[in-house]
Formats: structure tokens, sequence, C-alpha cells
């Protein structure tokens, strides 16, 4: 009898160890799907806070603001100013009338890898410069830099109110920053 007491002890032993071990290897593959799974959301906000970042730079940037006698008004945009600056970065980019790379390099350094388009909603006034006038709302692509391969898109939206120095009008509108990654 004490020799089958100690082999029924020893393989309740064997079992014990083997569902510890079980356990063990369980555990360690919950936690890391767990912890895979938990990285992947930090990066996606970490991209959307990223898109963010985009959207408030070209917020801020003052080449852009309305201003009458030196006073800068919040949240207003000048559309002459607009049209300068996308006509500035495109000019720059292909080398054009003898700009140099050096303005587009710059605003690559700040936008990065993005789509900044200015949409003006209400009212919908057609751009002069558009196919057919009477289809095509106001817009400007102020910069367009998206990579061969993209493997997400992360739209930030910022309402603005447009200026048209010449009209003499405001507008409600649309800076639509879309971050690529």
């Amino acid at each position: 009898m004490s020799i089958r007491r100690g082999q029924i002890q020893m393989g309740e032993a064997v079992v014990i160890v083997i569902i510890i071990i079980l356990l063990i290897v369980f555990g360690f593959i919950f936690y890391s799907k767990w912890a895979s799974v938990s990285l992947k959301a930090k990066a996606s906000s970490y991209r959307e806070m990223d898109a963010y970042a985009v959207a408030s730079v070209i917020a801020n940037l003052p080449e852009l603001h309305c201003s009458q006698a030196n006073v800068v008004e919040l949240n207003c945009y000048d559309t002459l100013k607009i049209k300068a600056m996308t006509r500035l970065i495109n000019d720059s980019r292909q080398g054009n009338f003898g700009v140099s790379k050096e303005s587009y390099l710059y605003y690559a350094s700040l936008f990065k890898n993005a789509k900044i388009v200015v949409y003006e909603v209400y009212p919908l006034a057609p751009d002069e410069s558009a196919s057919n006038v009477s289809d095509a709302p106001f817009h400007y692509v102020v910069y367009d830099n998206e990579p061969a391969k993209v493997v997400q898109k992360i739209p930030a939206r910022i309402p603005v109110v447009l200026y048209d120095p010449l009209k003499e009008e405001r507008r409600f509108g649309v800076i639509e920053v879309v971050r690529y990654y």
C-alpha cells in the first residue's frame, strides 16, 4: 500500500505542475494579446493627436489670418492670403517662376504627409476658376503630400470664417486636414 500511495502522490504532483504550467502559458498568451490591443489603441490615439496637431499648425499660421489696421481677427482667414499661399507652395514644389524649393520644404516640415483643403460651407459660392462654375463650391487645396503607400487616413476639421477682402464678405468655411500614415 505504501508504494501505491507514493505513486498516487507523485501522479497528483505531476498533474498539479502541468496545470500550473498551463495556467502560466494561458496567462502569458492572454497578457500578450491584451498588450497588443492596448498598443494598437495607443498608436491610433497618437495618430489622431498628430492629425489635430497638424490642423492646429495650419489654424495658427499668421500668414493666413485676417487683419484690419494691424489687428488680427480670431478664427478668420483671408481668402486672398489662402490663394497666395497655395500658389507659393505649388510653385515652390514644382520650381516654377524661379521660386526656390525652400518654401515648400518649410511647409512640408510643418504639415508632413497631409492634405489641407479649405472649403466654404455657407453660403456656397462657386470658385471663379472652376471648370463648371454652377457645380463647384469654393475650395482650395492648400497643400497635398500624399505618400505612395497610405495605410490610414485621419481627418481633422476646423470651422473658420473666410473673409474676401475684395468683396468685403464673410462666409463660413472648414479647414480640413487629412493626415496620411
